[in-house]
């Protein structure tokens, strides 16, 4: 259906390729494990045409939380691997089979529902194992057991083991909570060695902060790759490396309505803005609905006509009322003005980055928060 509003996400396609050939660079060989993550629709981007560019640059695979995300790949014509690393229980474990699925599993149930189900057939899975994240993941202690219940089984094909940093930039710094799950994961791989899995580990926080540490981390080094926010262009955190990554994704809207408000009248719900002189009001058409936080009510700037201006009052369900007073605005002939709300606009910008530390939270909640009220516009191969 066409789209009227001319709120929208754009999606530059050459910028996520770019980042995802600089990150796979890094890797030792092309045999390294490397596993971009697509889920939650890629992180908000759009996961089918973003995994299309995963397959154009050649990768291990895809990874994905939730099976009806991997289902959805494989009804798009994606013939990667897909990894799906969320658990799956019951009956669903069928459709790891009609999809050609391959689970990364991390609980005893999930494994002899799989083994039921298979009766005898070969099926390829990864194990995943909890080193401190406290989440996913089997037990350590379990590695021997698991060993043994692989031995009896051999249609079931290990071909992966991996775990979860639950930080990843402290590597190699003193009381790193990261080096000690490295340390016990050699202890859980070296059970299944016989079966050659590929090992995989690091995040984006932990490729980028290894990099210079390759001689202290000369096995690890060599462990698989699922960078996840970093192939969108945002920084988990500061490093000379992420310098080199752009952001893939921009907001884009415009001014639909301009009101005239006079001195000490108010904005929005509650009237939690007063106007202090005679005030060019710009409403936008994106708001709570949209994904973008309420949160942003009275202190977030969007960017227009190369300018910052303020948000004015409570952020709407369908509508962000912003400050034009101080721009030369015509309220006859800017209707439609451009507004940037995550982007570039002339000399100015405003990151994922930047809107997460206003509202106290992390640049991943921003960009998967963005609704699918918002189409995504792709640019670029």
């Amino acid at each position: 259906m066409k789209n009227f509003r001319k709120t929208k996400a754009i999606v530059n396609l050459d910028a996520f390729r770019r980042n995802l050939e600089f990150i796979k660079s890094m890797t030792s060989s092309s045999k390294q494990f490397f596993c971009p993550m697509v889920k939650s629709n890629a992180y908000g981007h759009g996961d089918i045409e973003l995994t299309r560019v995963c397959e154009d640059v050649g990768v291990s695979g895809v990874g994905v939380a939730l099976l009806e995300e991997g289902i959805r790949l494989r009804k798009a014509g994606i013939s990667l691997d897909i990894f799906v690393f969320g658990p799956i229980l019951d009956s669903a474990v069928t459709h790891l089979f009609d999809y050609q699925l391959t689970p990364v599993i991390g609980q005893w149930p999930e494994l002899l529902a799989m083994e039921k189900l298979l009766g005898g057939r070969e099926f390829s899975l990864h194990l995943k194992f909890n080193t401190g994240m406290n989440r996913l993941g089997f037990n350590p202690q379990e590695s021997e057991s698991l060993l043994s219940f692989f031995r009896k089984h051999p249609n079931l094909k290990l071909t992966g083991v991996c775990t979860h940093l639950l930080r990843g930039d402290d590597i190699g710094k003193p009381e790193s909570i990261s080096d000690q799950q490295i340390q016990d994961f050699e202890s859980i791989i070296s059970y299944f060695s016989h079966f050659q899995p590929q090992v995989h580990l690091w995040n984006s926080s932990g490729w980028f902060a290894v990099q210079d540490l390759k001689t202290k981390y000369s096995q690890s080094f060599h462990w698989g790759v699922r960078p996840g926010i970093s192939i969108y262009g945002i920084q988990p955190l500061e490093n000379k490396f992420f310098q080199e990554l752009k952001p893939v994704m921009s907001i884009v809207s415009e001014i639909v309505t301009i009101q005239k408000v006079r001195k000490g009248e108010t904005v929005s719900y509650g009237g939690m803005w007063q106007a202090s002189k005679e005030s060019l009001i710009g409403v936008v058409p994106i708001g709570y609905a949209d994904g973008y936080s309420r949160s942003f009510s009275n202190r977030g700037e969007m960017l227009i006509g190369g300018s910052r201006v303020p948000i004015r009052g409570i952020v709407c369900m369908d509508y962000t009322m912003v400050d034009l007073t101080d721009l030369n605005i015509d309220p006859g002939r800017d209707l439609g003005k451009e507004v940037i709300l995550l982007g570039e606009q002339s000399d100015q910008k405003i990151t994922a980055e930047e809107l997460a530390e206003m509202i106290d939270t992390i640049p991943y909640e921003i960009i998967t928060c963005i609704g699918q009220r918002v189409p995504r516009e792709f640019k670029g191969h």
